[in-house]
């Protein structure tokens, strides 16, 4: 969670560490699935970084 200078969330941001020759899991998708969904319903910008 990223947050402004007075504590208050800005942005969320999920670091996911992928295995180049293994995709996600069905799994995986869902659960970024429901936490943009989530992310959207209160009015945060959410991020997946992929490494």
């Amino acid at each position: 969670m990223i947050c402004d200078g007075q504590g208050s969330p800005k942005k969320a941001i999920d670091f996911v560490i992928v295995n180049p020759n293994k995709e996600l899991t069905e799994n995986q998708k869902e659960i970024f699935y429901q936490k943009e969904n989530l992310f959207e319903k209160i009015g945060l910008e959410y991020k997946i970084e992929f490494s």
